[in-house]
């Protein structure tokens, strides 16, 4: 059962553990993008 769990994270864990899990990362990259292109435009 605990094998089952490991892998079908996304169907058991809660909705708003999932959001921190995949909005942070999201959210950061999306800013490291929009700062290289700022910079690049500006070059």
């Amino acid at each position: 059962m605990e094998e089952t769990t490991k892998n079908n994270f996304l169907g058991v864990e809660k909705v708003g553990k999932l959001m921190r899990m995949f909005a942070i990362p999201c959210v950061l990259s999306l800013i490291i993008k929009q700062r290289c292109f700022t910079e690049l435009s500006q070059a």
